[in-house]
């Protein structure tokens, strides 16, 4: 038997992390399994889907190594949904319905008022065939709902086991709106019969729709095979607050931004996340469809740490060598192994490969805040006996004489004076390197830049 697998974004917004964790475990559990992946492009919502999300879709998805055997629109495919609504229109599965908006908040406020689940009563459903057609010539627009048997649907679900739902406390779902558009629901069920979907991993916000999709599905084609559903507890942030494409800051866009250049720091997190299977940065998503198991998928509901991407990101960029780093620098700043060596160690992301080759080969310029901060004395002292060689015995000596002859100062502001004073910074790799790496006539030329700028502010 073969297995298909899919994701169906909406192009209405960035792709966010927790879109980008739905497609993942999607595709990487088609790939422990040896099935298939398909893209689907959920733009039915022709008012809110632009094409231009949908290049930010499928260029996001590559860039997490995620690839498809093929992709398709729902655009496309308008007259297939017309096709089957129409036969279930016929036989009478689908029904019009002529309530307005208004008209059906004030129903639903009423059976919340009569302590009663506010769904939907039916009345146009008993509406005769010459009712309907007064209504359809006056130009009433109707919306079209989805006729439910309201018994409890049961299936044994990828996560969570088995679930039943009641769908008696549950509305007949619309599948048409006013404006003739499709719903989610009724594309996304043809599309999933059609191109023989056997694995759906989606969030567990789709679980009533999962029961209700079911019956779609047999109502469309009764012996039809049903798709194995999973679905796994939403994203929150730390504190608490859904994920939402409104919020850009945990788009991939500003992910890759802002974080890490390397797909494999956010896929492996986000792969992992949830799971029982502890963090930790994987080389590729082949690495981890091998260890990949759905049954591993907690149902406790999994919390985004942007911290955790950073750590994730400094670990993975400090495996690599000057030859990769060169890569994601590229074209416009090339290192050299030397400097790559010096600072690895006290790099969290590509960024700051940048700045702290700015900060070796450029002239500086080190704010006033940072300046006034800094201790003249020791500087002036650091100027005095400033060593022509900066090795390790070079840096103790030349340290031991600036605290010898500098009033009130420990060996600690000795060292955290001279940092500030060659690189801006407060942190950053050992003196002895920082030093050698921009030789004695930078050096000095630093220390006296800080002086002549301390000299200026007191």
């Amino acid at each position: 038997m073969s297995f298909l697998g899919r994701f169906a974004p909406s192009p209405t917004g960035l792709l966010h992390v927790g879109n980008a964790r739905t497609a993942l475990l999607n595709f990487l559990h088609m790939k422990s399994i040896g099935g298939d992946f398909l893209l689907r492009i959920d733009n039915t919502d022709s008012t809110r889907s632009k094409q231009e999300y949908i290049g930010n879709i499928k260029s996001d998805l590559q860039w997490l190594n995620i690839n498809w055997k093929f992709e398709f629109s729902q655009s496309d495919r308008t007259s297939r949904y017309d096709e089957i609504f129409n036969q279930l229109l016929a036989e009478g599965k689908i029904y019009p319905c002529f309530e307005t908006p208004e008209e059906l908040q004030i129903k639903s406020s009423l059976m919340l008022k009569m302590k009663k689940p506010p769904i939907y009563d039916r009345a146009s459903l008993k509406l005769s065939t010459e009712e309907i057609d007064i209504l359809l010539n006056s130009g009433k627009k109707p919306h079209y709902r989805f006729l439910l048997d309201r018994v409890t649907e049961t299936w044994n679900d990828g996560v969570h086991n088995d679930i039943s739902i009641d769908l008696s406390h549950t509305s007949d779902p619309v599948l048409k709106r006013t404006n003739g558009q499709y719903t989610y629901m009724l594309p996304s069920t043809i599309d999933d019969l059609d191109y023989k979907i056997t694995h759906i991993i989606r969030g567990d916000d789709h679980i009533v729709n999962t029961a209700i999709q079911i019956q779609i599905i047999r109502a469309i084609l009764r012996d039809a095979s049903i798709p194995i559903f999973s679905h796994v507890p939403l994203m929150l942030f730390k504190e608490g607050k859904k994920l939402s494409k409104r919020n850009t800051d945990i788009s991939l866009e500003q992910i890759r931004n802002k974080y890490s250049q390397d797909p494999m720091v956010l896929s492996s997190y986000l792969a992992l996340l949830g799971s029982t299977n502890n963090i930790k940065y994987h080389s590729s998503l082949e690495d981890i469809a091998t260890k990949f198991n759905l049954n591993n998928c907690s149902v406790a509901t999994p919390v985004f740490d942007i911290n955790k991407i950073v750590q994730l990101n400094t670990y993975s960029i400090r495996q690599l060598d000057d030859i990769a780093i060169n890569r994601l620098l590229s074209p416009n700043l090339e290192i050299t192994p030397e400097y790559w060596n010096t600072i690895r160690n006290n790099i969290s992301n590509i960024q700051e490969v940048r700045e702290w080759w700015y900060i070796f080969t450029e002239q500086i310029t080190i704010p006033n805040n940072i300046i006034s901060t800094i201790n003249k004395d020791i500087i002036d002292n650091a100027v005095l006996f400033l060593p022509n060689s900066f090795s390790p015995q070079d840096i103790k000596k030349w340290s031991t004489q600036i605290l010898s002859n500098s009033m009130s100062c420990s060996p600690r502001d000795v060292f955290k004076n001279l940092r500030l004073s060659l690189t801006g910074l407060d942190y950053g790799p050992e003196l002895t390197t920082i030093c050698s790496f921009l030789t004695h006539d930078k050096v000095k030329n630093r220390l006296m830049y800080v002086i002549d700028k301390l000299s200026k502010i007191i």
